[in-house]
Protein backbone atom coordinates (compact mmCIF):
# COMPACT_ATOMS: atom_id res chain seq x y z
CA UNK A 1 0.00 0.00 0.00
CA UNK A 2 1.52 2.93 -0.85
CA UNK A 3 -0.24 5.88 0.78
CA UNK A 4 -1.99 7.07 3.96
CA UNK A 5 -5.49 6.83 2.96
CA UNK A 6 -5.14 2.98 1.21
CA UNK A 7 -4.25 2.12 4.79
CA UNK A 8 -7.45 3.50 6.30
CA UNK A 9 -10.00 2.09 3.56
CA UNK A 10 -8.18 -1.30 4.43
CA UNK A 11 -8.58 -1.00 8.27
CA UNK A 12 -11.73 0.30 7.84
CA UNK A 13 -13.17 -2.47 6.12
CA UNK A 14 -11.67 -5.19 8.77
CA UNK A 15 -13.75 -3.40 11.15
CA UNK A 16 -16.58 -3.14 8.58
CA UNK A 17 -16.72 0.09 8.25
CA UNK A 18 -15.87 1.07 4.94
CA UNK A 19 -18.61 2.98 3.58
CA UNK A 20 -18.56 5.41 6.72
CA UNK A 21 -14.70 5.96 6.37
CA UNK A 22 -15.66 6.64 2.41
CA UNK A 23 -18.25 9.27 2.74
CA UNK A 24 -16.08 10.95 5.98
CA UNK A 25 -12.81 11.08 3.45
CA UNK A 26 -15.94 12.55 0.76
CA UNK A 27 -16.71 14.84 3.05
CA UNK A 28 -13.22 15.80 4.32
CA UNK A 29 -12.05 16.56 0.47
CA UNK A 30 -15.14 18.64 -0.09
CA UNK A 31 -16.49 16.37 -2.84
CA UNK A 32 -12.69 16.15 -4.78
CA UNK A 33 -12.33 12.32 -4.82
CA UNK A 34 -9.98 11.10 -7.23
CA UNK A 35 -7.27 10.21 -4.31
CA UNK A 36 -10.37 8.45 -2.88
CA UNK A 37 -10.80 6.62 -6.30
CA UNK A 38 -7.80 5.58 -6.76
CA UNK A 39 -7.16 5.08 -3.56
CA UNK A 40 -10.42 2.46 -4.14
CA UNK A 41 -9.56 0.58 -7.13
CA UNK A 42 -5.90 0.26 -5.65
CA UNK A 43 -7.35 -1.81 -2.76
CA UNK A 44 -9.49 -3.73 -4.71
CA UNK A 45 -7.90 -4.56 -7.65
CA UNK A 46 -4.90 -5.99 -5.29
CA UNK A 47 -7.36 -7.88 -3.15
CA UNK A 48 -6.90 -6.37 0.31
CA UNK A 49 -10.79 -5.93 0.52
CA UNK A 50 -13.92 -6.34 -1.61
CA UNK A 51 -15.51 -2.95 -2.35
CA UNK A 52 -17.94 -4.33 -4.35
CA UNK A 53 -19.09 -6.35 -1.84
CA UNK A 54 -18.91 -3.52 0.60
CA UNK A 55 -21.13 -1.52 -1.80
CA UNK A 56 -23.52 -4.31 -1.74
CA UNK A 57 -24.62 -4.00 1.54
CA UNK A 58 -25.28 -0.16 1.52
CA UNK A 59 -28.80 1.07 2.42
CA UNK A 60 -30.89 4.08 2.06
CA UNK A 61 -31.90 5.28 5.01
CA UNK A 62 -30.57 7.33 7.79
CA UNK A 63 -29.75 4.39 10.45
CA UNK A 64 -26.91 2.73 8.52
CA UNK A 65 -24.74 7.40 9.08
CA UNK A 66 -23.98 7.60 6.05
CA UNK A 67 -25.45 9.86 2.47
CA UNK A 68 -26.52 7.45 0.46
CA UNK A 69 -26.56 9.24 -2.78
CA UNK A 70 -23.16 10.83 -2.05
CA UNK A 71 -21.20 7.27 -1.09
CA UNK A 72 -22.62 5.79 -4.22
CA UNK A 73 -21.15 8.25 -6.39
CA UNK A 74 -17.74 7.78 -5.23
CA UNK A 75 -18.61 4.34 -6.11
CA UNK A 76 -19.67 5.09 -10.17
CA UNK A 77 -16.70 7.19 -10.55
CA UNK A 78 -14.58 3.90 -9.42
CA UNK A 79 -16.41 0.72 -10.64
CA UNK A 80 -15.16 1.16 -14.44
CA UNK A 81 -11.75 0.73 -13.57
CA UNK A 82 -12.01 -2.14 -10.72
CA UNK A 83 -11.51 -6.20 -11.72
CA UNK A 84 -13.75 -8.63 -10.40
CA UNK A 85 -16.06 -11.05 -11.97
CA UNK A 86 -19.87 -10.09 -13.25
CA UNK A 87 -22.07 -11.71 -11.45
CA UNK A 88 -21.05 -9.74 -8.25
CA UNK A 89 -21.41 -5.87 -9.87
CA UNK A 90 -24.71 -6.93 -11.54
CA UNK A 91 -25.73 -7.88 -8.16
CA UNK A 92 -24.26 -4.61 -6.42
CA UNK A 93 -25.61 -2.56 -9.45
CA UNK A 94 -28.90 -3.50 -9.35
CA UNK A 95 -28.84 -3.21 -5.15
CA UNK A 96 -27.81 0.81 -5.79
CA UNK A 97 -30.54 1.16 -8.51
CA UNK A 98 -32.86 -0.19 -6.37
CA UNK A 99 -31.90 1.40 -3.08
CA UNK A 100 -32.45 4.31 -4.52
CA UNK A 101 -36.36 4.03 -4.92
CA UNK A 102 -38.58 6.46 -7.41
CA UNK A 103 -35.78 8.86 -7.00
CA UNK A 104 -34.88 10.78 -10.47
CA UNK A 105 -30.56 9.87 -9.82
CA UNK A 106 -32.11 6.37 -9.54
CA UNK A 107 -30.22 4.79 -12.65
CA UNK A 108 -26.96 6.56 -12.54
CA UNK A 109 -24.83 3.46 -11.35
CA UNK A 110 -26.05 2.09 -15.05
CA UNK A 111 -23.89 4.60 -16.72
CA UNK A 112 -20.59 2.98 -14.63
CA UNK A 113 -21.60 -0.62 -14.98
CA UNK A 114 -21.88 -0.12 -18.95
CA UNK A 115 -18.10 1.09 -18.61
CA UNK A 116 -17.13 -1.28 -16.69
CA UNK A 117 -18.54 -4.14 -19.38
CA UNK A 118 -16.97 -1.64 -21.97
CA UNK A 119 -13.13 -2.57 -20.15
CA UNK A 120 -13.51 -6.88 -21.24
CA UNK A 121 -15.43 -8.20 -24.13
CA UNK A 122 -15.99 -11.17 -22.13
CA UNK A 123 -17.49 -9.23 -19.71
CA UNK A 124 -20.98 -8.23 -22.02
CA UNK A 125 -21.22 -11.68 -23.14
CA UNK A 126 -21.45 -13.48 -19.60
CA UNK A 127 -23.78 -11.06 -18.61
CA UNK A 128 -25.71 -11.83 -21.44
CA UNK A 129 -25.74 -16.07 -20.53
CA UNK A 130 -26.37 -14.73 -16.87
CA UNK A 131 -29.62 -12.93 -17.47
CA UNK A 132 -30.64 -16.00 -19.85
CA UNK A 133 -29.85 -18.40 -17.25
CA UNK A 134 -31.03 -16.25 -14.05
CA UNK A 135 -35.59 -15.65 -14.77
CA UNK A 136 -36.02 -12.09 -14.41
CA UNK A 137 -33.38 -11.00 -11.38
CA UNK A 138 -30.75 -9.19 -13.99
CA UNK A 139 -33.00 -8.65 -16.73
CA UNK A 140 -32.72 -4.95 -16.46
CA UNK A 141 -29.54 -4.69 -17.06
CA UNK A 142 -29.83 -6.45 -20.40
CA UNK A 143 -30.08 -3.51 -22.92
CA UNK A 144 -26.97 -2.24 -20.86
CA UNK A 145 -25.13 -5.27 -21.59
CA UNK A 146 -25.96 -5.69 -25.39
CA UNK A 147 -25.20 -1.72 -26.06
CA UNK A 148 -21.94 -2.12 -24.26
CA UNK A 149 -21.20 -5.67 -26.51
CA UNK A 150 -21.81 -4.20 -29.43
CA UNK A 151 -18.98 -2.29 -29.29
CA UNK A 152 -16.56 -5.19 -29.64
CA UNK A 153 -18.77 -7.49 -32.13
CA UNK A 154 -22.05 -5.19 -33.63
CA UNK A 155 -23.01 -8.38 -35.67
CA UNK A 156 -23.37 -10.65 -33.18
CA UNK A 157 -25.16 -8.18 -30.55
CA UNK A 158 -27.58 -7.29 -33.23
CA UNK A 159 -28.44 -11.32 -33.79
CA UNK A 160 -28.58 -11.47 -30.22
CA UNK A 161 -30.85 -8.35 -29.94
CA UNK A 162 -33.31 -9.88 -32.88
CA UNK A 163 -33.53 -13.28 -31.15
CA UNK A 164 -34.07 -12.28 -27.50
CA UNK A 165 -36.71 -9.92 -29.22
CA UNK A 166 -38.76 -12.84 -29.58
CA UNK A 167 -37.84 -14.70 -26.58
CA UNK A 168 -41.16 -15.60 -24.47
CA UNK A 169 -40.44 -13.59 -21.37
CA UNK A 170 -41.84 -10.52 -22.25
CA UNK A 171 -39.34 -9.02 -19.84
CA UNK A 172 -36.44 -9.76 -21.61
CA UNK A 173 -38.72 -9.01 -25.21
CA UNK A 174 -39.33 -5.07 -23.93
CA UNK A 175 -35.22 -4.46 -23.01
CA UNK A 176 -33.92 -6.46 -25.74
CA UNK A 177 -35.86 -4.40 -28.05
CA UNK A 178 -35.26 -1.16 -26.19
CA UNK A 179 -31.19 -2.26 -26.79
CA UNK A 180 -31.65 -1.15 -30.44
CA UNK A 181 -31.90 2.02 -30.11
CA UNK A 182 -28.09 2.10 -28.60
CA UNK A 183 -26.23 -0.70 -30.32
CA UNK A 184 -23.35 -0.06 -32.45
CA UNK A 185 -23.59 -0.05 -35.62
CA UNK A 186 -20.88 1.49 -37.10
CA UNK A 187 -23.01 3.27 -39.79
CA UNK A 188 -23.68 -0.35 -41.48
CA UNK A 189 -27.16 0.23 -43.10
CA UNK A 190 -27.63 -3.60 -43.63
CA UNK A 191 -27.85 -3.90 -39.87
CA UNK A 192 -29.81 -0.85 -39.12
CA UNK A 193 -32.30 -2.00 -41.80
CA UNK A 194 -32.32 -6.04 -40.17
CA UNK A 195 -32.95 -4.40 -37.38
CA UNK A 196 -35.92 -2.23 -38.22
CA UNK A 197 -37.42 -4.99 -40.04
CA UNK A 198 -37.16 -6.76 -36.77
CA UNK A 199 -39.34 -3.79 -34.98
CA UNK A 200 -42.14 -4.12 -37.50
CA UNK A 201 -42.36 -7.70 -37.11
CA UNK A 202 -42.50 -6.66 -33.54
CA UNK A 203 -45.12 -4.49 -33.82
CA UNK A 204 -47.39 -6.89 -35.48
CA UNK A 205 -47.32 -9.34 -32.93
CA UNK A 206 -47.12 -7.09 -29.50
CA UNK A 207 -49.81 -5.80 -27.30
CA UNK A 208 -48.49 -4.55 -24.23
CA UNK A 209 -48.26 -0.92 -24.08
CA UNK A 210 -44.49 -0.52 -22.12
CA UNK A 211 -43.03 -2.58 -24.78
CA UNK A 212 -44.67 -0.50 -27.42
CA UNK A 213 -43.35 2.19 -25.95
CA UNK A 214 -39.47 0.61 -26.37
CA UNK A 215 -40.29 -0.27 -29.85
CA UNK A 216 -41.47 3.60 -30.37
CA UNK A 217 -37.62 4.40 -28.81
CA UNK A 218 -35.90 1.83 -30.52
CA UNK A 219 -37.22 2.92 -34.11
CA UNK A 220 -36.38 6.41 -33.39
CA UNK A 221 -32.45 5.31 -31.97
CA UNK A 222 -32.29 3.37 -35.27
CA UNK A 223 -33.22 6.35 -37.65
CA UNK A 224 -30.68 8.76 -35.97
CA UNK A 225 -28.11 6.06 -36.45
CA UNK A 226 -28.97 5.84 -40.00
CA UNK A 227 -28.80 9.96 -40.60
CA UNK A 228 -32.88 10.16 -40.83
CA UNK A 229 -32.40 8.23 -44.13
CA UNK A 230 -35.18 6.08 -43.06
CA UNK A 231 -37.22 8.61 -41.45
CA UNK A 232 -40.20 8.42 -43.51
CA UNK A 233 -40.44 4.60 -42.40
CA UNK A 234 -39.95 5.15 -38.86
CA UNK A 235 -42.62 8.13 -38.92
CA UNK A 236 -45.35 5.05 -40.12
CA UNK A 237 -43.83 2.88 -37.92
CA UNK A 238 -44.56 5.62 -34.75
CA UNK A 239 -47.88 6.26 -35.77
CA UNK A 240 -49.43 3.07 -35.95
CA UNK A 241 -47.30 2.09 -33.11
CA UNK A 242 -48.79 4.80 -30.50
CA UNK A 243 -52.41 3.66 -32.62
CA UNK A 244 -51.96 0.15 -31.08
CA UNK A 245 -50.91 1.24 -27.63
CA UNK A 246 -51.66 3.58 -24.81
CA UNK A 247 -50.33 6.03 -22.18
CA UNK A 248 -46.87 4.59 -22.27
CA UNK A 249 -46.47 5.07 -25.64
CA UNK A 250 -47.40 8.71 -25.82
CA UNK A 251 -45.20 9.43 -22.92
CA UNK A 252 -42.45 7.45 -25.11
CA UNK A 253 -43.51 10.20 -28.11
CA UNK A 254 -43.41 13.41 -25.43
CA UNK A 255 -40.05 11.87 -24.93
CA UNK A 256 -38.77 12.32 -28.09
CA UNK A 257 -40.59 15.57 -29.06
CA UNK A 258 -38.83 17.27 -25.89
CA UNK A 259 -35.34 15.82 -26.38
CA UNK A 260 -35.11 15.97 -30.19
CA UNK A 261 -36.71 18.59 -31.00
CA UNK A 262 -33.90 19.92 -33.10
CA UNK A 263 -33.32 16.46 -34.81
CA UNK A 264 -37.20 16.10 -35.80
CA UNK A 265 -38.15 16.00 -39.36
CA UNK A 266 -41.15 18.16 -40.03
CA UNK A 267 -42.72 14.27 -41.11
CA UNK A 268 -42.51 12.91 -37.76
CA UNK A 269 -42.86 16.25 -35.85
CA UNK A 270 -46.36 16.22 -37.58
CA UNK A 271 -47.07 12.72 -36.60
CA UNK A 272 -45.75 13.30 -33.13
CA UNK A 273 -47.88 16.48 -32.19
CA UNK A 274 -50.97 15.35 -33.65
CA UNK A 275 -51.15 12.00 -31.17
CA UNK A 276 -49.89 14.64 -28.22
CA UNK A 277 -53.44 16.29 -28.45
CA UNK A 278 -54.52 12.55 -26.88
CA UNK A 279 -52.84 13.23 -23.92
CA UNK A 280 -54.08 12.65 -20.28
CA UNK A 281 -54.13 15.61 -18.33
CA UNK A 282 -53.52 13.49 -14.96
CA UNK A 283 -49.87 12.17 -16.47
CA UNK A 284 -48.36 15.41 -15.19
CA UNK A 285 -45.03 13.76 -16.19
CA UNK A 286 -45.61 13.45 -19.81
CA UNK A 287 -47.21 16.82 -19.64
CA UNK A 288 -43.87 17.88 -18.39
CA UNK A 289 -42.38 17.02 -21.77
CA UNK A 290 -45.17 18.08 -23.94
CA UNK A 291 -44.48 21.59 -21.79
CA UNK A 292 -40.21 21.03 -22.87
CA UNK A 293 -40.76 20.40 -26.17
CA UNK A 294 -43.55 23.16 -26.82
CA UNK A 295 -40.76 25.86 -25.21
CA UNK A 296 -37.66 24.82 -27.61
CA UNK A 297 -40.12 24.83 -30.62
CA UNK A 298 -41.07 28.39 -29.36
CA UNK A 299 -37.44 29.41 -29.09
CA UNK A 300 -36.41 27.87 -32.59
CA UNK A 301 -37.14 29.14 -35.58
CA UNK A 302 -39.88 26.85 -36.43
CA UNK A 303 -41.96 29.41 -33.61
CA UNK A 304 -45.46 29.85 -35.78
CA UNK A 305 -45.27 25.80 -35.08
CA UNK A 306 -44.87 25.81 -31.53
CA UNK A 307 -48.04 28.15 -31.38
CA UNK A 308 -49.96 26.79 -33.29
CA UNK A 309 -49.59 23.51 -31.28
CA UNK A 310 -49.84 25.35 -27.80
CA UNK A 311 -52.79 27.20 -29.02
CA UNK A 312 -54.26 23.29 -29.93
CA UNK A 313 -53.27 21.57 -27.17
CA UNK A 314 -54.64 24.03 -24.96
CA UNK A 315 -58.19 24.39 -26.63
CA UNK A 316 -58.05 20.50 -26.44
CA UNK A 317 -57.77 20.00 -23.31
CA UNK A 318 -59.37 22.95 -21.91
CA UNK A 319 -60.96 21.72 -19.14
CA UNK A 320 -57.52 19.98 -18.06
CA UNK A 321 -54.80 22.06 -18.84
CA UNK A 322 -53.87 25.70 -18.54
CA UNK A 323 -50.89 27.47 -19.28
CA UNK A 324 -50.30 27.34 -15.15
CA UNK A 325 -49.31 23.65 -16.47
CA UNK A 326 -46.86 24.54 -18.80
CA UNK A 327 -44.15 26.58 -16.61
CA UNK A 328 -41.13 26.40 -19.17
CA UNK A 329 -43.50 27.54 -21.99
CA UNK A 330 -45.13 30.37 -20.20
CA UNK A 331 -41.27 31.06 -18.47
CA UNK A 332 -39.77 31.24 -22.18
CA UNK A 333 -42.31 33.51 -23.42
CA UNK A 334 -42.52 35.60 -20.76
CA UNK A 335 -38.76 36.43 -20.64
CA UNK A 336 -37.50 38.95 -22.87
CA UNK A 337 -39.83 37.94 -25.90
CA UNK A 338 -42.21 40.76 -26.05
CA UNK A 339 -42.49 40.38 -29.97
CA UNK A 340 -44.07 37.06 -29.14
CA UNK A 341 -46.00 38.18 -26.49
CA UNK A 342 -47.47 41.20 -28.46
CA UNK A 343 -48.69 38.62 -30.80
CA UNK A 344 -50.14 36.16 -28.25
CA UNK A 345 -52.06 38.79 -26.75
CA UNK A 346 -53.40 39.87 -29.92
CA UNK A 347 -54.37 36.50 -31.69
CA UNK A 348 -55.63 34.94 -28.28
CA UNK A 349 -57.68 37.91 -26.77
CA UNK A 350 -59.71 37.64 -31.04
CA UNK A 351 -59.96 34.24 -30.38
CA UNK A 352 -61.71 34.95 -26.90
CA UNK A 353 -61.33 30.96 -25.83
CA UNK A 354 -61.70 31.03 -22.14
CA UNK A 355 -58.33 29.29 -21.61
CA UNK A 356 -55.91 31.05 -24.04
CA UNK A 357 -57.20 34.69 -22.68
CA UNK A 358 -56.35 33.18 -19.11
CA UNK A 359 -53.26 31.98 -20.06
CA UNK A 360 -52.10 35.91 -21.61
CA UNK A 361 -52.80 36.18 -17.86
CA UNK A 362 -50.91 33.61 -16.63
CA UNK A 363 -47.98 34.88 -18.73
CA UNK A 364 -47.92 38.60 -17.81
CA UNK A 365 -47.84 37.69 -14.24
CA UNK A 366 -45.05 35.59 -14.90
CA UNK A 367 -43.11 38.81 -15.35
CA UNK A 368 -41.67 40.36 -12.57
CA UNK A 369 -40.79 43.97 -11.19
CA UNK A 370 -42.50 46.51 -13.35
CA UNK A 371 -45.47 46.24 -15.22
CA UNK A 372 -44.57 45.21 -18.79
CA UNK A 373 -45.61 47.60 -21.53
CA UNK A 374 -47.20 45.90 -24.57
CA UNK A 375 -48.77 46.43 -27.78
CA UNK A 376 -50.95 45.06 -30.15
CA UNK A 377 -49.58 43.35 -33.21
CA UNK A 378 -51.02 44.83 -36.22
CA UNK A 379 -50.35 41.44 -38.25
CA UNK A 380 -52.79 39.82 -35.74
CA UNK A 381 -56.05 41.71 -36.76
CA UNK A 382 -57.81 40.44 -40.02
CA UNK A 383 -59.68 44.03 -40.40
CA UNK A 384 -58.52 47.60 -38.01
CA UNK A 385 -62.07 48.62 -37.78
CA UNK A 386 -64.16 50.13 -34.46
CA UNK A 387 -65.37 46.40 -33.75
CA UNK A 388 -62.14 44.22 -33.70
CA UNK A 389 -60.30 47.37 -32.00
CA UNK A 390 -62.73 48.24 -29.50
CA UNK A 391 -63.02 44.79 -28.82
CA UNK A 392 -59.41 43.89 -28.52
CA UNK A 393 -59.28 46.62 -25.51
CA UNK A 394 -62.19 45.52 -24.29
CA UNK A 395 -60.88 41.77 -23.80
CA UNK A 396 -57.64 43.87 -22.24
CA UNK A 397 -59.34 45.25 -19.29
CA UNK A 398 -61.28 42.28 -18.82
CA UNK A 399 -58.24 39.68 -18.52
CA UNK A 400 -55.37 42.10 -17.36
CA UNK A 401 -57.42 43.98 -14.91
CA UNK A 402 -54.87 44.35 -12.02
CA UNK A 403 -52.42 45.66 -14.22
CA UNK A 404 -52.97 49.37 -15.20
CA UNK A 405 -50.19 50.04 -17.00
CA UNK A 406 -49.91 47.25 -19.09
CA UNK A 407 -53.68 48.05 -20.09
CA UNK A 408 -52.83 51.54 -20.60
CA UNK A 409 -50.01 50.38 -23.02
CA UNK A 410 -52.04 47.90 -25.28
CA UNK A 411 -54.81 50.55 -25.32
CA UNK A 412 -52.71 53.39 -26.57
CA UNK A 413 -50.81 50.72 -29.19
CA UNK A 414 -54.69 50.45 -30.41
CA UNK A 415 -55.09 53.78 -30.74
CA UNK A 416 -52.06 54.00 -32.86
CA UNK A 417 -53.07 51.81 -35.71
CA UNK A 418 -56.87 52.99 -35.81
CA UNK A 419 -57.75 54.88 -38.59
CA UNK A 420 -61.65 56.29 -38.11
CA UNK A 421 -62.42 59.45 -35.50
CA UNK A 422 -65.07 57.29 -34.43
CA UNK A 423 -62.85 54.12 -33.08
CA UNK A 424 -60.22 56.69 -31.54
CA UNK A 425 -63.03 59.15 -29.78
CA UNK A 426 -64.15 55.34 -28.36
CA UNK A 427 -60.74 54.55 -27.30
CA UNK A 428 -60.36 58.04 -25.90
CA UNK A 429 -63.16 57.56 -23.54
CA UNK A 430 -62.52 54.08 -22.43
CA UNK A 431 -59.04 55.05 -20.98
CA UNK A 432 -61.13 57.73 -19.55
CA UNK A 433 -63.80 54.91 -18.34
CA UNK A 434 -63.22 52.28 -17.23
CA UNK A 435 -59.47 52.70 -17.05
CA UNK A 436 -58.40 55.94 -15.35
CA UNK A 437 -61.52 55.71 -13.32
CA UNK A 438 -60.29 53.18 -11.81
CA UNK A 439 -56.25 53.86 -11.94
CA UNK A 440 -56.49 57.42 -11.01
CA UNK A 441 -53.05 57.39 -10.08
CA UNK A 442 -50.91 55.02 -12.49
CA UNK A 443 -53.03 55.02 -15.32
CA UNK A 444 -53.32 58.74 -15.48
CA UNK A 445 -49.39 58.96 -14.77
CA UNK A 446 -48.12 56.61 -17.95
CA UNK A 447 -50.44 58.80 -19.96
CA UNK A 448 -48.96 62.24 -18.64
CA UNK A 449 -45.88 60.51 -19.74
CA UNK A 450 -45.88 59.45 -22.97
CA UNK A 451 -48.23 61.62 -24.53
CA UNK A 452 -45.68 63.63 -26.13
CA UNK A 453 -44.81 60.46 -27.30
CA UNK A 454 -47.62 60.20 -29.95
CA UNK A 455 -47.86 62.03 -33.17
CA UNK A 456 -50.24 65.19 -32.76
CA UNK A 457 -53.35 63.08 -33.60
CA UNK A 458 -52.79 61.15 -31.58
CA UNK A 459 -51.67 63.06 -28.86
CA UNK A 460 -55.22 64.91 -28.65
CA UNK A 461 -57.10 62.31 -28.16
CA UNK A 462 -54.76 60.90 -24.84
CA UNK A 463 -55.33 64.89 -23.87
CA UNK A 464 -58.82 64.40 -23.89
CA UNK A 465 -58.94 61.32 -21.84
CA UNK A 466 -56.70 63.32 -19.50
CA UNK A 467 -59.03 66.35 -19.46
CA UNK A 468 -61.57 64.03 -18.81
CA UNK A 469 -60.28 62.48 -15.62
CA UNK A 470 -59.34 65.93 -14.08
CA UNK A 471 -62.40 67.30 -14.61
CA UNK A 472 -63.96 64.33 -13.05
CA UNK A 473 -61.81 64.58 -9.76
CA UNK A 474 -61.78 68.21 -9.43
CA UNK A 475 -65.71 68.13 -9.35
CA UNK A 476 -65.05 65.03 -6.59
CA UNK A 477 -62.95 67.30 -4.24
CA UNK A 478 -64.63 70.28 -4.72
CA UNK A 479 -67.74 68.68 -2.54
CA UNK A 480 -65.45 68.50 0.34
CA UNK A 481 -65.69 66.07 3.22
CA UNK A 482 -69.00 65.05 4.32
CA UNK A 483 -68.93 63.40 7.87
CA UNK A 484 -71.88 61.86 7.49
CA UNK A 485 -70.11 59.71 4.99
CA UNK A 486 -67.00 58.48 7.21
CA UNK A 487 -67.34 55.68 10.26
CA UNK A 488 -66.46 57.08 13.78
CA UNK A 489 -62.58 57.29 14.18
CA UNK A 490 -63.58 54.04 17.41
CA UNK A 491 -64.72 52.04 14.47
CA UNK A 492 -62.02 52.97 12.25
CA UNK A 493 -59.45 51.78 14.92
CA UNK A 494 -61.17 49.05 16.01
CA UNK A 495 -60.89 48.00 12.26
CA UNK A 496 -57.59 48.62 12.10
CA UNK A 497 -56.80 46.73 15.56
CA UNK A 498 -58.31 43.46 13.97
CA UNK A 499 -56.97 43.59 10.70
CA UNK A 500 -53.43 43.73 12.44
CA UNK A 501 -54.19 40.29 14.97
CA UNK A 502 -55.51 38.89 11.35
CA UNK A 503 -51.90 39.65 10.09
CA UNK A 504 -49.97 38.67 12.68
CA UNK A 505 -51.38 35.57 12.89
CA UNK A 506 -50.98 35.07 9.11
CA UNK A 507 -47.30 35.92 9.74
CA UNK A 508 -46.82 33.46 12.26
CA UNK A 509 -48.69 30.53 10.41
CA UNK A 510 -46.70 31.00 7.45
CA UNK A 511 -43.31 31.30 9.51
CA UNK A 512 -44.21 27.45 10.57
CA UNK A 513 -44.15 26.24 7.17
CA UNK A 514 -40.66 27.79 5.56
CA UNK A 515 -38.07 26.57 4.84
CA UNK A 516 -35.84 28.72 6.21
CA UNK A 517 -37.21 28.86 9.49
CA UNK A 518 -34.79 25.71 10.78
CA UNK A 519 -32.07 27.35 8.60
CA UNK A 520 -31.62 30.71 10.52
CA UNK A 521 -31.87 32.17 13.83
CA UNK A 522 -34.48 35.32 14.41
CA UNK A 523 -33.65 38.57 15.87
CA UNK A 524 -36.27 41.21 17.27
CA UNK A 525 -34.46 44.50 16.89
CA UNK A 526 -35.95 46.84 19.13
CA UNK A 527 -34.30 50.03 17.72
CA UNK A 528 -31.34 51.16 16.42
CA UNK A 529 -29.86 51.50 12.79
CA UNK A 530 -27.68 48.69 11.85
CA UNK A 531 -27.47 45.19 13.26
CA UNK A 532 -24.08 43.67 14.14
CA UNK A 533 -23.45 39.98 13.79
CA UNK A 534 -19.69 38.42 14.40
CA UNK A 535 -19.27 35.42 11.58
CA UNK A 536 -16.75 32.54 12.13
CA UNK A 537 -15.49 30.65 9.54
CA UNK A 538 -13.54 28.04 11.49
CA UNK A 539 -10.12 28.94 10.77
CA UNK A 540 -9.89 32.74 12.13
CA UNK A 541 -10.92 34.79 14.62
CA UNK A 542 -14.55 35.78 14.49
CA UNK A 543 -15.21 38.87 12.23
CA UNK A 544 -17.75 41.66 12.65
CA UNK A 545 -20.50 42.01 9.86
CA UNK A 546 -22.55 45.83 10.33
CA UNK A 547 -25.48 45.58 8.06
CA UNK A 548 -27.64 48.59 7.60
CA UNK A 549 -31.18 49.32 8.26
CA UNK A 550 -32.89 50.10 5.19
CA UNK A 551 -36.67 50.31 4.87
CA UNK A 552 -38.58 48.49 2.28
CA UNK A 553 -42.04 48.95 1.19
CA UNK A 554 -44.80 47.82 -1.58
CA UNK A 555 -47.31 49.79 -3.03
CA UNK A 556 -50.22 49.05 -4.92
CA UNK A 557 -53.38 51.09 -6.42
CA UNK A 558 -56.41 49.95 -5.48
CA UNK A 559 -59.16 50.12 -8.34
CA UNK A 560 -61.40 52.94 -7.11
CA UNK A 561 -64.38 51.09 -8.25
CA UNK A 562 -64.11 48.19 -5.82
CA UNK A 563 -64.87 50.19 -3.17
CA UNK A 564 -67.92 52.16 -4.82
CA UNK A 565 -69.41 49.79 -7.20
CA UNK A 566 -67.94 46.72 -6.45
CA UNK A 567 -70.79 44.12 -8.37
CA UNK A 568 -71.15 46.65 -11.28
CA UNK A 569 -67.38 46.58 -11.67
CA UNK A 570 -67.47 42.73 -11.37
CA UNK A 571 -70.54 42.72 -13.82
CA UNK A 572 -68.36 44.53 -16.16
CA UNK A 573 -65.22 42.47 -15.86
CA UNK A 574 -67.13 39.04 -16.74
CA UNK A 575 -69.08 40.71 -19.52
CA UNK A 576 -65.72 42.02 -21.39
CA UNK A 577 -64.05 38.47 -20.87
CA UNK A 578 -67.86 36.22 -22.10
CA UNK A 579 -67.70 38.33 -25.13
CA UNK A 580 -66.75 37.00 -28.30
CA UNK A 581 -66.66 38.40 -32.59
CA UNK A 582 -69.55 36.29 -33.84
CA UNK A 583 -67.91 35.39 -37.52
CA UNK A 584 -69.58 37.53 -39.95
CA UNK A 585 -70.31 34.45 -42.07
CA UNK A 586 -72.18 32.99 -39.13
CA UNK A 587 -73.92 36.37 -38.19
Amino acid sequence: MSNKLEILFVDAYKEGRLLNEIYLQYLGKHGENDDIKTALVSIHNAGLCNVIEAYTELKNNKESGVDFFLTRYVFEQSLPEMESEILPVMECVLNLVEEAGADLAAGYPLSSFARYCEQDERRPKEAVQIIEDCDNRYVGLLHIVLSSGSKFNSEYYLSKAIELASHQDIEIRKLAILSFRNLEYKGNNRRINNAFKCLQERLENESDDYLIAHLIRASFGLCKQSNFLISHEVAILIDEAVKKGGKACIHAISEIFSTEHKNLPNEMLDVIKKHLLSIDPKNKGTISLIDSGIAHLIESSEANKGIVFLETILLENSNEISMYDLSVTKSIISRNNKNLLDRLLTRWFLKSDWVLCDGISVIINEIHGNEPELSIDPNEIPRRDFRHLYFLARKTFGYLFYKPITITSIIVSILRIARDKKTKMALSDFLYDPVMMNYTGSAQDYLKKCVYRENKVNRRYIEIALDKIKRYLKGLHSVGELKELYPPQTHIDAYWRQYTQQMTRSIKDAEKKSVFANLFSKSVLLYGRKSIEYISDGNEMPKRMELPLQSHSVTMEQPRLTTIDDNGLNELIKHFRAERIINEANS
